[in-house]
């Protein structure tokens, strides 16, 4: 354990990290990334075995287009289905056959964690291509639009799905949700029981690891939004924290804030910003980007999408069981 007094403009370890997070949208890390593309890969698994790679449309289904043999998304596995390297190949919408044909599998449990790292040495943890991976999501917005109207999209239909029951969603939470409202489906039948036990155990350990990355990269960065300077959008305090070592393999540390030293050693400006005591700036950082949090201070652009991406990944850890 580390214990640390921040300032943002002198700490290297936080620059280094401002590559990553341009914002809070952008604070899970390519390790994430990484154990996320592992969940994808085992429920496109169990939508093929059930329902057919030429039939499922959830995640990179068949298509159908001239030309474009190398992203219709037939591949050399089973029935032509995609085989693991060719999946993480077209997750990125890379053209097959993929650049790495031989890649460490996830399954069984136990081979998520070298599965990964394989995945970070290849430079394979960007963002997934979510137009490929649902190019249902092709064009469409999820944001209020100006005015709070619609705007009309072609076929008659709108291009933005704007819903003001749930404002922070984005297309690649609209991904997530979809995806796991399929596998819920085909949990909730007894016949596909052996199937989720093949795939579910290794995707649970994915989605675990994904959860808890994201959930130390909002720290990271938060220490950035209350060390920055206020011309750039932070609070300017002298932080007190400990650093923790990441709890999933090759994470990187995270900050461990002491929230009424940090409070006491910035009364004036934390006051001043509208945090009434120390209680009230710790509950603001507990509940950051949470749209129902009722305190006065604004958590900043990007928050409320961070915050609900990450619950519906905990959301499908908690009803995703056998």
């Amino acid at each position: 354990m580390l214990s640390s007094v921040v300032r943002f403009s002198v700490l290297p370890i936080v620059l280094a990290w401002l590559v990553l997070l341009a914002g809070p949208v952008k604070a899970d890390n390519f390790l994430a990334h990484g154990y996320e593309r592992v969940f994808f890969w085992g429920a496109y698994e169990i939508f093929c075995q059930i329902e057919g790679p030429d039939k499922q449309q959830h995640i990179l289904g068949f298509k159908q287009q001239k030309g474009q043999e190398s992203r219709n998304n037939r591949g050399s596995g089973p029935r032509n289905s995609l085989n693991y390297p060719e999946f993480i190949a077209r997750a990125d919408d890379r053209p097959l056959p993929p650049d790495h044909p031989v890649l460490s599998h996830p399954n069984p449990p136990g081979n998520v964690r070298d599965a990964v790292a394989d995945l970070l040495k290849h430079k394979l943890t960007g963002e997934v291509s979510v137009n490929a991976l649902d190019p249902s999501l092709r064009g469409k917005t999820f944001n209020k639009p100006p005015g709070g109207k619609k705007k009309p999209g072609s076929g008659g239909g709108s291009r933005n799905l704007y819903d003001p029951k749930d404002p922070h969603r984005t297309s690649f939470t609209v991904l997530v949700d979809g995806l796991v409202n399929g596998l819920l489906h085909h949990l909730a039948n007894p016949r596909n029981r052996g199937i989720f036990q093949q795939n579910l155990p290794f995707m649970k350990e994915a989605l675990k690891a994904a959860i808890t990355l994201r959930e130390e990269a909002t720290r990271i960065h938060l220490l950035k939004k209350l060390s920055s300077p206020v011309k750039d959008g932070g609070f300017d305090l002298d932080v007190r924290l400990d650093w923790r070592d990441s709890r999933v393999p090759l994470g990187s540390r995270y900050p461990e804030f002491r929230i009424r030293d940090t409070f006491d050693a910035n009364k004036g400006k934390l006051r001043g910003l509208g945090f009434k005591n120390a209680d009230d700036f710790g509950d603001w950082i507990v509940h950051f980007g949470d749209p129902n949090h009722q305190g006065k201070v604004e958590f900043g652009p990007g928050a409320f999408t961070h915050r609900r991406l990450l619950q519906s990944w905990m959301e499908a850890d908690r009803k995703l069981h056998l």
